[in-house]
């Protein structure tokens, strides 16, 4: 059995190559996901824990793993198709366990079904909650401040007190503590715990302990600011609070851990419904294993394919926008220098290009970005419209252009009161799109069907006004700079194919 399952790693390794270099990418460089490096070895740990239960159970290959790891094979190409790094990390830490699961057999799996789960921690997810975290920590904080007495006026997640502003930001969204409460939440049920209830009531208490915690956290930080005339709890001792509260947060879980201990039974649920089985095959059947590796290298031969996509030469270079044109009677626009405290940040772009423009006397700021295909991702997390330290989401809304196309529109906030909106769209395929989801099963497509795979994203960024007058010219920009970039960016792409196609002639 060794033997097998040492062959079947080496397979989803090598077979998984890209999704999992592309985590570790990001568990290096994000503090949310470092445990991730302990999860498998530790999940391969907690096997080798069972081995000798292992070797007295039936180990005969289970059939009913076999279209799970197919639709799994079938996510992980298609993430790879479409650069949708979560299809790519999902499928490649859920299939190693499906994959143990069909080599070993339904009874051996289900001995040592929670090693099997706690790979899934290996996918880095969870970034999608931090807005979520960001409103409930600012909303308890509140509701704590106000039961104490502190006068505040918030707006949105800036929070500010007689002295002083805080912003609940990414960081003070207790995203770390929350990950690592819920892994080290399930990982200590699992090793401590015997019963059932005690198990998932302990884990729903991992869940929300830290939420509360940390609003409970910028709370405290707040208060001790407005106490002390922002003399403590700002700067580096905000930041040393932070990792000192998350440390106390930790061991006062294991402690409550110790409490859910008390009375606990001393033999597992699993051994109750699994007694020893003395097996008359203690290895799987090799042809199981020589099945898995065939169906790992179809998949690899087709994922080949998807990703040789086709060159588009002129999707390298970055479209410029006319910075002169005529809107309407005596009107003009002025292109000038990149000045601005507007900053998207998107990484791996093949071109981008942020300007400072005038129409008549309104100044305004416009954004482009364009990605080839081949390297990087236009809709990712790690992308950002702006920075979420400087600015706030107050709403987002969505408005229809003159032609009927539909583009968003972030209204955002920062710390000194000033009010933007950001008008934006994705283009693909001479289209614009508001949805991420629908540009992302777009651009999939057409990788799989060979075709280009080029995206790009065009963004406005407009004061926001309470005047009728500048909100008629705000319409006018946003209608005549969307139109102009969609026709001369297809009309680029139509002479860029053109003339390819009179090349190869």
């Amino acid at each position: 059995m060794f033997f097998s399952l040492c062959l079947v790693l080496l397979g989803w390794a090598f077979f998984s190559f890209a999704g999992i270099s592309s985590a570790v990418g990001i568990w290096s460089v994000s503090e949310i996901f470092q445990h991730c490096f302990l999860v498998i070895p530790g999940a391969l740990y907690l096997i080798w824990q069972e081995r000798g239960v292992l070797q007295q159970l039936p180990i005969r290959p289970a059939s009913q793993a076999l279209p799970v790891v197919f639709g799994q094979l079938v996510l992980y190409v298609v993430g790879v198709a479409g650069d949708i790094q979560l299809f790519m990390h999902v499928a490649a830490f859920s299939l190693l366990p499906t994959l143990i699961w069909l080599v070993i057999g339904n009874r051996a799996a289900y001995h040592i079904m929670f090693p099997l789960m706690f790979m899934l921690f290996a996918i880095p997810i969870g970034e999608e909650l931090v807005p979520w975290l960001q409103q409930i920590t600012a909303d308890i904080a509140v509701y704590l401040l106000q039961l104490t007495g502190v006068p505040l006026f918030r707006t949105g997640l800036y929070i500010e007190v007689p002295g002083g502003t805080f912003l609940v930001a990414e960081a003070c969204s207790g995203i770390s503590f929350f990950i690592a409460s819920v892994v080290i939440g399930n990982l200590y049920a699992y090793m401590n715990l015997f019963s059932w209830r005690r198990r998932v009531s302990f884990v729903m208490l991992s869940i929300a302990y830290p939420i509360v915690a940390n609003a409970v956290r910028v709370y405290g930080i707040i208060l001790t600011g407005y106490l002390s005339d922002m003399e403590h709890a700002v700067g580096a001792d905000h930041l040393v609070y932070g990792w000192v509260f998350f440390a106390m947060v930790i061991v006062s879980l294991i402690f409550l851990g110790e409490l859910f201990r008390r009375g606990d039974s001393k033999v597992k649920d699993t051994d109750k419904a699994h007694p020893t089985v003395h097996s008359t095959s203690t290895s799987p059947q090799y042809w199981v294993v020589i099945l898995v590796l065939i169906l790992l290298g179809a998949a690899q031969w087709w994922q080949a394919q998807v990703q040789n996509r086709i060159e588009a030469p002129w999707s390298y270079s970055n479209t410029p926008i006319k910075e002169v044109m005529s809107v309407g009677n005596n009107a003009q626009w002025r292109a000038s220098l990149p000045s601005t405290p507007w900053a998207p940040q998107f990484h791996h772009a093949a071109a981008e290009q942020l300007s400072t423009h005038q129409y008549l006397d309104q100044v305004y700021q416009s954004y482009q970005v364009s990605f080839d295909g081949k390297h990087g991702e236009l809709v990712s997390f790690q992308n950002k419209l702006y920075l979420q330290d400087r600015w706030t989401l107050v709403e987002r809304n969505q408005v229809t252009l003159s032609d009927s196309s539909v583009v968003l529109a972030d209204h955002i906030s920062s710390p000194r009161g000033e009010q933007h909106v950001i008008y934006y769209a994705y283009w693909f395929d001479g289209q614009w799109y508001s949805s991420k989801t629908q540009v992302k099963l777009m651009q999939t497509f057409a990788a799989l069907l060979h075709r280009e795979t080029v995206m790009r994203l065009f963004a406005i960024k407009l004061p926001v006004s309470n005047d009728a007058l500048l909100q008629q010219r705000h319409q006018a920009i946003i209608n005549n700079r969307f139109t102009e970039y969609l026709s001369r960016t297809d009309a680029l792409r139509v002479a860029s194919i053109e003339r390819l196609s009179q090349e190869a002639q």
